[in-house]
């Protein structure tokens, strides 16, 4: 949800998209995750989560540091890596949350470089990208 809530955002307010995810999370009957998200604290994104695996603990601290670098994808993804624990699930989230609302040329080409199978990947996410716009505009919604 994160994602989709920052991909057309230009600006990001921290209490505004922290509120909208509890209030996704009351929706769907997630109250764990709902408990969780309010704990988010932006100063220490790792202070009131375990550290290992737990989704309800991950996702809260991948949003606290994407919004602690909201601005900088680098910084978020290396915040989220440097807690410890579970790091490459709260590294993977953050950047997806970090891709979505700087977009791909925030993420360092140096990182970039080193993905295997790059351009076959970039090539899904656009065709991805292109039916989400079709989605978007109601084109298919209609038939289905």
């Amino acid at each position: 949800y994160a994602v989709h809530l920052v991909k057309d955002a230009i600006v990001i307010d921290n209490e505004l998209l922290i509120h909208n995810l509890i209030e996704i999370a009351e929706e769907t009957e997630a109250k764990e995750m709902s408990e969780r998200l309010r704990l988010i604290n932006l100063e220490q994104p790792e202070s009131k989560f375990d550290i290992w695996g737990k989704v309800t603990d991950v996702v809260p601290s991948a949003i606290s540091c994407f919004l602690k670098h909201k601005d900088n994808y680098k910084s978020a993804v290396l915040e989220a890596v440097n807690i410890g624990g579970d790091a490459d699930s709260r590294a993977s989230i953050t950047g997806a949350i970090s891709g979505a609302f700087l977009g791909a040329k925030a993420i360092p080409k140096k990182w970039r470089d080193q993905i295997e199978d790059r351009e076959k990947l970039e090539t899904i996410a656009k065709k991805l990208y292109q039916l989400n716009l079709v989605l978007s505009d109601g084109v298919l919604r209609n038939s289905q």
